[in-house]
């Protein structure tokens, strides 16, 4: 069962990616996906489709924010994993398959919550 808060496809698939991202723009959601390959996977995320006014919410809650990416990195990640990452925008790449799904699901919930405090 797919899970509707993040993207899971094949690496390179600018397509869906881009599909993907005009349903996260169009509901003021954060933009995630995990990128499979054949044994480890990528999760990208990224903020600009989040609703006017979170840039602010990030702003003053990102040390907040990437204190939680930085924690669910660690328990997800392996010896070959590595990440890049900033409150509003980033990777954790190398991660196992199933790891890489549950790291995403996390990511969305903590990005989502700056997009509907900035609602609020």
């Amino acid at each position: 069962m797919s899970d509707h808060r993040f993207l899971e496809c094949k690496n390179e698939d600018s397509e869906s990616e881009n599909k993907w991202f005009r349903h996260c723009e169009s509901h003021c959601i954060p933009f995630v996906v995990v990128r499979h390959r054949n044994k480890y996977a990528e999760v990208h995320w990224d903020c600009i489709s989040l609703a006017y006014g979170a840039d602010a919410v990030i702003s003053e809650n990102g040390h907040a924010v990437c204190d939680q990416l930085s924690e669910l990195f660690h328990r997800f990640a392996s010896k070959k994993s590595k990440c890049q990452y900033s409150a509003y925008t980033g990777s954790f790449d190398n991660l196992e398959r199933g790891n890489a799904v549950s790291a995403a699901a996390q990511v969305f919930d903590i990005l989502a919550r700056c997009g509907k405090m900035a609602k609020a």
